[in-house]
């Protein structure tokens, strides 16, 4: 195809010559449509008719095509012999290393991003197999990938033919044929014609990686023959001894990225990179990691002498001597020695409102929350055994505590607030091994502890009270009094010695805003506020409190039980300790001083970004032209011009599609929770809040000329959800759930606006979605056992029919109503609605993250696809727990400071 300046291709106006890679020439263009710029990569004209050139454009079209990842070139169109991508500023990887190595700053950095990249495309099934500097681009924001056109989907392992002769040199020599790539950074299976995986493209990503941080490429040779043998045979020179001050653990993570095993290499793309954040987060503090060295595993058989020893063992090997903070190393200076616990291969850090993370009394074993594929499951890692397992029947699991013998590991699990259709329960596990055994149902679940008295206390739900059962299990009390129709709540206890107190989070007068610690006295029904701001308390050595305020600082004081009072000024520790979404700390410490810890936030690396995006009708996602953010929920206008999304910072956006502007509405004390919802006119937004015993509904102008205004509250500890206003906007379907009945499914309701008292029980239901006319509702239900759409007919909520015949969540209407779309799992369905409800049809699949499977948000529906919210890559994944030994000496030494 022959391109120059001035000419056209469709609405794409070539105005520059951008470079050549491969067999492809890119061309800078102007998409007259959309005024932006854009590249163009063609065929040179000498190769158009080449089949197997054109088929690895169209394969590189179709790998870019499946992939949405802010450091993956986005691929916007494709053409006959063209494919139009996003234009990138910036130079080549390959350019800057002409100029010598990079910084260790950009080092870890760009390593992470590229990891990230390679994480994506391989959860895609998608092998790169030409990752090079010439194939990565860096620009002011990061590192973007190019190049899929020698991306493959993986497969079995199987054998393949070995190397060819026909292939073609050019700077690196490239070998195109049968085994293809860039021989200086292809794996040894590959040069041996095995079939590759991801750990293909990790061996490549070593490669690159050791080039970054020497200069100098990790193979060499004067021939093709010389090459090959270095890579299949021999190893690297150590980046040690050419670069003297990098960091032990970074040559580690590049020397297990090159191993010739593929078995010995790392599994995972996103390890990889957990490690590379994790180097970086030390190296920033001041702290140096030092490279982690082999040990022989400790019988389980010693239970806590061996944990204890194992600790210090793991830690001296991780760590000789981390000094925090930057403190000078002297006589007189104890810091606690540090390691880090790497999470089972394709698991994160999960938790929605409890503790996600918990040691027991001795330090001996770790149990935390982790998901994987969307499955949240409690772990348990032995200090003294190298993997953690899951345990069985701990699915939907939160708030992990030990009793007090450490033999036992109680939690939360199963539905929250009807989003599943298994029970939630209050369960024990064994830590010897077996599965968790149901202690008493729950309504919802805020954390719990062990009592020495036998028995197990807990939170039953928000602003219910603390509830207690035998530790055999059976059924469970309130022991703590509700004195007022608007009683304090009380989250996460920690029983006290004698188990007639624990410390607690309860409430300031701004709702969820103002967290604070205090005791409860359960014989009296009494709180005590003690003067600090926190979402998360321990108590060490009986004189010591620990709590993490809001900004993640971990904080140390003196305590006095007796008086139930602070007994001097509180001292930070640590910055940085992650937070689940709803805040809990992720932190928890031995009664021996072994601390267990998170640093970033479990719902984001430093917090979980959302950005908003468009799909079309086959499910290409295209990010809109707006900042991520920490977002929630997101839901259209109805002219579709505006998308209001509430944060986990409790805030509300208005998104202006046209003039590409977003407005915070005013809050006042409100803190927005969930929705949010339109009236039909597009001047007026429902939603939920959390206002201490309950979550009442709020309305508010979405032009942001008034503050929010109360709706509807109903009874105390209850939850309401708007669902949608009727076409005429007189009338407002709601659901909610109260949870002092012990009930854990939701009931439809119907609200007339102007008399909100008269509000009328539909039926068992979740998600009511009036059609545009009017005359049917849609709603979710898990009557038959798994959560399915049904529709109804309006008044008479006659002619019931069940909609969904695999499971469906997240349900909405297409603008006519003669359409509608559901999630089922991760693919979107659509079924025609006339005078009868047609099959369901498969539109595609688009999984758009943990938060939204959890969910099952509704789109909002536009003339040419959909509008809803994913997840930034590279956020919302926390893959390591941090351990630290002698953690009591740490705080001793911290208070004598001050």
């Amino acid at each position: 195809m022959n391109l120059e300046p001035g000419s056209r291709l469709g609405p794409y106006e070539i105005t520059a010559r951008a470079g050549a890679g491969g067999m492809g020439e890119v061309w800078r263009g102007r998409d007259t449509r959309l005024g932006r710029d854009v590249a163009i990569k063609v065929l040179p004209a000498e190769f158009a008719e080449n089949a197997q050139l054109r088929a690895r454009l169209d394969r590189e079209a179709r790998s870019i095509s499946a992939l949405s990842h802010p450091h993956i070139c986005t691929l916007f169109d494709v053409g006959e012999g063209f494919l139009v991508m996003e234009f990138i500023e910036g130079e080549s990887l390959a350019a800057r290393l002409s100029r010598g190595p990079l910084s260790l700053t950009e080092v870890l950095r760009y390593g992470q991003q590229i990891a990230a990249a390679l994480d994506a495309a391989h959860r895609k099934g998608l092998v790169h197999r030409d990752l090079k500097p010439g194939n990565i681009m860096l620009t002011k924001s990061g590192t973007k990938l190019l190049d899929f056109g020698l991306a493959r989907a993986m497969k079995a392992k199987g054998p393949i033919s070995g190397l060819t002769s026909g292939t073609t040199d050019v700077q690196p020599l490239t070998a195109e044929g049968t085994i293809v790539g860039t021989l200086q950074y292809m794996s040894p299976e590959q040069l041996e014609g095995r079939e590759p995986d991801a750990r293909t493209d990790i061996f490549s990503l070593g490669a690159v990686l050791y080039e970054m941080v020497t200069g100098q490429r990790a193979f060499q040779g004067d021939s093709r023959t010389s090459l090959i043998s270095a890579i299949v045979s021999s190893e690297p020179p150590p980046i040690g001894e050419i670069i003297p001050v990098t960091p032990p653990a970074l040559e580690r993570v590049v020397k297990k990225c090159l191993a010739k095993d593929p078995d010995q290499r790392w599994q995972s793309a996103a390890d990889v990179a957990g490690e590379l954040q994790w180097i970086g987060e030390m190296t920033s503090s001041g702290t140096q990691p030092l490279a982690v060295t082999t040990r022989p595993r400790v019988s389980r058989g010693k239970k806590a002498a061996a944990g204890l020893a194992a600790i210090a063992a793991l830690a001296v090997a991780l760590l000789t001597g981390w000094w925090a903070g930057g403190r000078t190393k002297d006589a007189s200076t104890h810091v606690p020695l540090r390691g880090s616990i790497a999470l089972p291969p394709g698991t994160q850090l999960a938790g929605w409102a409890s503790p996600t993370v918990a040691i027991s009394p001795d330090g001996s074993v770790v149990a935390f929350v982790a998901s994987k594929d969307g499955r949240q499951q409690l772990y348990l890692r032995p200090i003294d055994a190298f993997e953690a397992r899951p345990v069985e029947g701990s699915d939907g699991a939160e708030g992990p505590f030990f009793s007090p013998d450490g033999k036992w590991v109680g939690f939360g699990a199963g539905a929250i607030s009807g989003r599943s259709t298994e029970p939630r329960a209050l369960k024990k596990a064994a830590i010897d091994g077996g599965p968790a055994q149901t202690l008493t149902p729950l309504a919802d679940y805020y954390g719990g502890s062990w009592g020495d008295d036998g028995n197990v206390y807990f939170t039953n739900d928000f602003a219910d009270g603390i509830w207690r059962v035998a530790a055999s299990g059976g059924s469970a009390q309130r022991v703590s009094a509700i004195k007022s129709e608007d009683p304090d709540p009380l989250f996460f206890p920690q029983m006290l010695s004698g188990s007639t107190a624990a410390l607690v989070i309860t409430l300031g007068e701004q709702g969820l805003v103002q967290p604070i610690a205090a005791i409860y006295d359960l014989t009296t029904s009494t709180l005590t506020p003690l003067g600090v701001q926190s979402t998360s308390v321990r108590l060490l050595s009986g004189n010591r409190l620990l709590f993490v305020q809001k900004d993640g600082v971990l904080m140390a004081a003196p305590i006095s039980l007796e008086r139930r009072a602070l007994e001097g000024g509180a001292v930070p520790l640590l910055t940085g300790v992650a937070s689940t979404a709803q805040g809990s700390a992720v932190f928890d410490v031995s009664q021996n001083g072994t601390a267990v810890f998170a640093q970033g936030y479990v719902n984001g690396g430093e917090r979980e970004l959302h950005r908003l995006v468009h799909l079309d009708a086959k499910g290409m996602i295209t990010p809109l032209p707006f900042e991520p953010d920490e977002l929630l929920y997101v839901a259209g206008s109805p002219d579709r011009t505006r998308l209001a999304a509430t944060t986990d910072r409790g805030e509300l956006f208005i998104y202006d599609l046209q003039r590409r502007t977003r407005m915070k509405l005013p809050a006042g004390e409100v803190f927005y929770k969930t929705g949010p919802v339109w009236s039909p006119d597009g001047e007026t937004l429902a939603f939920n809040t959390k206002w201490r015993s309950s979550d009442p509904i709020y309305v508010q102008s979405a032009d942001g000329s008034d503050l929010p205004r109360l709706l509807f509250s109903g009874r105390t500890h209850a939850e309401y959800w708007p669902g949608s206003f009727s076409p005429d906007g007189r009338t407002l379907v709601y659901h909610a759930v109260n949870h002092t009945e012990g009930l854990a499914e939701w009931d439809l309701w119907m609200m007339p606006l102007a008399d909100p008292s008269a509000a009328r029980r539909l039926f068992v239901g979740f998600n009511g979605q009036i059609s545009p006319d009017g005359a049917r509702m849609a709603y979710e239900s898990a009557e038959t056992g798994r959560w399915e759409v049904y529709v109804v007919a309006l008044p008479e909520l006659s002619d019931k029919v069940l909609v969904s015949t695999g499971g469906g969540k997240g349900t909405t209407w297409s603008r006519d109503g003669r359409t509608l779309y559901y999630w089922q799992e991760t693919e979107l369905m659509a079924v025609a609605v006339g005078p009868k409800i047609g099959v369901p049809r498969r539109l595609f699949e688009a999984d758009l993250g943990q938060r939204f499977r959890r969910r099952m948000l509704p789109l909002t529906v536009v003339d040419d696809g959909f509008l809803t919210h994913q997840p930034v890559p590279g956020t919302g994944v926390q893959t390591h727990l941090q351990i630290a030994t002698g953690w009591d000496r740490e705080v001793e030494m911290a208070l004598r400071q001050e």
